[in-house]
């Protein structure tokens, strides 16, 4: 007697999240899965970033209008959809001010409005310049008393709060992991930990989590070690063209469980990718092995 399988759920079922870069969730089958946790590891300005920040303002506009649904949705391929309910922002030495401004030079005027308006961000830099020898009045406006800057609570311990009560049904970025891994005031392997937990408690949530971290600038065992502990890692980077003397830009996916097999399938070494300011971040081309 053969042991025949029994699934809950048919496998091709399983909920993803869209990233709405259009030609990534083609390749993919609709989206990433639910409850993962993304490490976005990229080279200076190779796009991580910008990856992120047009998932979340795609994800909002495909939430507030039909009409951005054909443009930015594809076929689930048999996956159920999910949608963030809204992009949850965790910053460790960035201002919500700070981060704005940023986005509106960089993107279209429809882009940053549906950013702006599903953001939920959390400042940790109180916490995080706390024992540094920046002065407060260059992370606070307001006058801060010397030794008083933050409210006793460390910037992880900050982090898991917020993310607690807010993380649920989101889009939620964390940037960026460089940031802590670089603190003289934060011990590694309670980072680590933290992680961990990150990865476990993504699935709770049913969110989809993107973490970023500039490539190069920690020891490659450590940065071997976060891209153990995610879901998922894509990385981003630049590359010389064959033809001429200009660099492109390109992302890889090296891990993703439920995602890498369809990338296998297809051949799909490379994703070719630009960043221009009217669509964001776009995947101009593949290469197939």
């Amino acid at each position: 007697m053969s042991f025949q399988p029994e699934f809950d759920v048919e496998p091709s079922s399983e909920p993803r999240i869209p990233t709405c870069v259009n030609a990534f969730d083609d390749i993919t089958k609709g989206g990433l899965p639910i409850g993962s946790l993304v490490l976005l590891l990229g080279e200076v300005g190779s796009g991580h970033l910008e990856f992120a920040h047009t998932s979340a303002a795609r994800l909002s506009l495909v939430g507030s209008e039909e009409t951005y649904k054909d443009k930015y949705l594809l076929d689930g391929y048999g996956h159920h959809l999910v949608f963030p309910k809204r992009t949850v922002y965790v910053s460790f030495s960035r201002s919500e001010e700070d981060v704005l401004r940023g986005f509106r030079m960089s993107f279209a005027p429809q882009y940053y409005e549906a950013f702006r308006k599903n953001l939920v961000f959390k400042d940790l830099s109180m916490s995080f310049f706390k024992r540094s020898p920046v002065p407060s009045s260059w992370v606070e406006r307001k006058p801060v008393l010397f030794g008083a800057q933050g409210n006793g609570e460390s910037v992880l311990e900050g982090m898991v709060e917020f993310l607690d009560r807010e993380a649920g049904k989101a889009l939620v970025i964390v940037d960026s992991l460089t940031d802590v891994l670089h603190s003289t005031d934060i011990d590694i392997s309670d980072v680590v930990y933290m992680l961990r937990g990150l990865q476990r408690a993504s699935k709770q949530w049913g969110s989809l989590v993107y973490v970023l971290l500039t490539a190069g600038v920690t020891e490659e065992r450590l940065e071997k070690t976060v891209s153990d502990i995610c879901d998922g890692v894509l990385v981003f980077g630049w590359y010389k063209a064959e033809r001429g003397s200009y660099r492109r830009r390109y992302m890889e996916v090296t891990k993703f469980t439920g995602v890498l097999p369809h990338l296998d399938q297809q051949r799909v070494s490379r994703f070719l990718t630009d960043v221009r300011m009217n669509t964001g971040f776009v995947v101009a081309n593949m290469e197939r092995i």
